[in-house]
């Protein structure tokens, strides 16, 4: 529930949005917006043309020789020498995914004002609720019952530096 989410993203979530943080979140949705019309315009100029590519018909490649030592025919438009590629239509070899490269990349993700308020909530009542609780069992049963009465930090101290 709490994966990808960010610690100071929550802990900074207010009862009211800020007003920088309002503004924030409308220019990076705006720079994403634009973003997306842009790609999808270069995309409508890539194949706005008035025929497809295979009305081009066969180039010669005069620098390029073929197997038969003759001149290299290629079916395709080609606009520039080093796009000239022959592995095209190869078929790649999957690596299984045992021997796939971890992934280290690690994503957080700043979700709704809403979802953040909530997980805020939820931390602050765990923490309350549940955690010292678990916590103040664990010193206990850790020190035993001869030591309840004295500070956690006064018998676990001189016990690490064995005095």
């Amino acid at each position: 529930m709490l994966r990808e989410q960010s610690p100071v993203e929550l802990a900074s979530a207010a009862l009211q949005r800020s007003s920088l943080e309002k503004q924030r979140d409308e220019s990076e949705l705006l720079a994403i917006r634009l973003e997306e019309t842009q790609e999808r315009f270069t995309k409508v100029r890539k194949y706005a043309g008035a025929r497809h590519s295979r009305f081009g018909g066969t180039f010669v490649l005069k620098a390029v020789k073929s197997i038969s030592d003759q001149d290299l025919i290629y079916h395709k438009p080609l606009n520039n020498i080093e796009d000239l590629n022959f592995d095209v239509d190869k078929n790649k070899q999957k690596r299984p995914k045992n021997r796939l490269p971890m992934k280290s990349e690690r994503t957080e993700r700043r979700s709704a004002y809403s979802v953040r308020l909530f997980l805020k909530e939820f931390c602050v009542e765990f923490l309350t609720g549940a955690y010292n609780n678990l916590m103040h069992s664990v010193k206990v049963s850790s020190i035993g019952i001869y030591f309840v009465e004295k500070p956690f930090t006064s018998t676990i101290v001189p016990k690490f530096y064995g005095l």
